[in-house]
């Protein structure tokens, strides 16, 4: 509360958000919605049109509680992913970057400031809400729970709209959405998975499974989920997500609210080592053996073999994740360079090459995997062996180190927007490996073409094309060694000398 009271970023927004001709108009319209929405429903209870069996489910509170959980999202979220970069797009950002404010002040003011007049809006509408809510028999500590856990996603998702602004060098809300649409959409579908889903704790990844039963006791939905062997409520554990989750984005906008565009670097390279490890726990402590199947005696069943491969898939993202929060700004990167040449840095300096951040992060995802052998026992990998498991993500090591040295060499090279193009160029690789992989493999039909496992990592996941994946591998490894040298080259080129009149 010491970050937001009298914090004059707060301040500056709330006066020029909320004023009061606004808040009238703005409150009047969304109340004339509530009672229009409310008139649609009534006449829809009269012609029973849709339902014959009338519960509190189908009340009026329900039909105005998803536009408001729909309204202050894509609200919230379109007005910080355009927070930052419209800032710097109107030069005004770096007065508010020289003040006297600290970065969580800066950070506290833009997270509850840039929003309100969607927090305004759409809370002029839950008395409105409530109301008809109780007169249906809707129980009120389930509506209040309900409010709560969606004011909880709302910060989280202008704390991830802040973070993207801070990338961002135009605000362009529409692309900024589609991104964040394709980001976060996996992630709710891997939340509403079913109940033979080895980590039915991901499950809380979306608050609607965690609040159902509050409103049905009768639900078929689980309330609870294992976490480390104990049945912990869905509704906890979506506070255990947004909350870490958040508190990550937390730190890697504190780290670089005050610095310029050019200058970010997004965790230190200890603190991306922390979050490859807590996500691996997390993981660990999700794992439900319980719902591992033998694939011979239970063909519907999730087999042990395929959570291995979960496992793998999973810990190539967080590979990627790491090196991309470590990449090392220009200028600082050839700094580095000169100082390491003289002897008064290390290889693993905090301003170095990302690569050897990522093979910490593989070792820490191999041991991730032994604990889970041993805390669970051999079903932990069903057919695989840790053998299989460390060359899989050895391959995967590879082809990610591959693409973030790629994205590193970008940064040296004057291109505008380095690093989306380069995500971009990588993207295009991987579509042009896997069309000309299904062309040339007419004969391939039931297995995967050996294109695919020479030019991507997904050999890694088929034990029978081992051999391949790894003489990929090894073509890639002959790439990095080449990116390597491109690296140094950039570095060691001698500035360009401006010829004088």
């Amino acid at each position: 509360m010491n970050l937001l009271r009298r914090n004059p970023e707060l301040l500056r927004h709330l006066r020029s958000e909320l004023r009061a001709p606004r808040m009238v108009l703005a409150a009047a319209l969304a109340n004339v919605l509530c009672f229009l929405i409310s008139l649609l429903h009534s006449q829809m209870v009269a012609s029973r049109s849709y339902s014959d069996a009338w519960t509190e489910s189908n009340s009026v509170f329900f039909w105005i509680l998803i536009p408001q959980a729909l309204v202050l999202a894509l609200w919230c979220l379109s007005s910080t992913t355009q927070s930052i970069a419209s800032e710097r797009l109107l030069k005004t950002y770096d007065f508010l970057r020289t003040t006297r404010l600290t970065a969580g002040e800066l950070l506290a003011g833009m997270l509850f400031g840039v929003p309100v007049m969607a927090y305004f809006s759409v809370g002029c509408t839950i008395p409105f809400a409530i109301a008809a809510g109780l007169g249906s028999r809707v129980p009120l500590s389930a509506m209040l729970v309900t409010y709560f856990m969606l004011f909880v996603f709302v910060v989280f998702l202008s704390l991830v709209g802040l973070l993207v602004s801070m990338l961002v060098q135009k605000p362009r809300a529409g692309g900024a959405l589609l991104f964040l649409w394709f980001a976060l959409t996996p992630l709710f579908g891997i939340g509403m998975l079913g109940h033979n889903f080895p980590y039915p704790g991901l499950a809380a990844l979306s608050i609607v499974p965690g609040l159902l039963p509050l409103y049905h006791a009768s639900s078929s939905v689980s309330s609870t989920a294992p976490f480390f062997g104990a049945q912990v409520p869905l509704l906890f554990l979506s506070l255990l997500l947004y909350g870490s989750f958040g508190t990550w984005i937390v730190v890697a906008l504190l780290r670089n609210l005050r610095r310029e565009r050019e200058e970010i670097q997004l965790l230190s390279r200890w603190q991306a080592i922390g979050l490859a490890a807590y996500l691996n726990l997390l993981m660990l402590g999700f794992l439900d053996t319980s719902v591992l199947q033998d694939g011979a005696r239970n063909p519907y069943g999730f087999t042990a073999g395929q959570a291995t491969i979960f496992h793998l898939v999973f810990n190539n993202l967080i590979f990627y994740a790491v090196g991309l929060a470590t990449l090392t700004p220009a200028e600082r990167l050839k700094v580095w360079y000169r100082e390491y040449s003289e002897g008064k840095q290390s290889y693993l300096s905090e301003s170095g090459l990302p690569w050897p951040w990522m093979a910490i992060a593989a070792a820490v995802a191999f041991l991730a995997l032994l604990l889970e052998t041993a805390s669970t026992g051999a079903p932990a990998l069903g057919k695989w062996t840790l053998g299989d498991s460390a060359l899989s993500l050895f391959v995967f090591l590879v082809y990610a180190t591959r693409d973030v040295l790629f994205l590193q060499w970008c940064t040296l090279t004057r291109m505008k927007n380095p690093i989306l193009k380069g995500i971009l160029l990588t993207w295009l690789y991987y579509f042009a490996a896997g069309v000309l992989s299904s062309t040339m493999a007419a004969g391939y039909r039931s297995t995967t073409p050996p294109g695919l496992s020479l030019l991507t990592p997904t050999g890694a996941l088929m034990p029978g094309q081992a051999t391949t994946a790894m003489f990929g591998a090894g073509l890639q490894i002959g790439v990095i060694l080449y990116l390597l040298f491109l690296i140094r080259d950039r570095l060691t080129r001698a500035p360009a000398q401006v010829a004088t009149a």
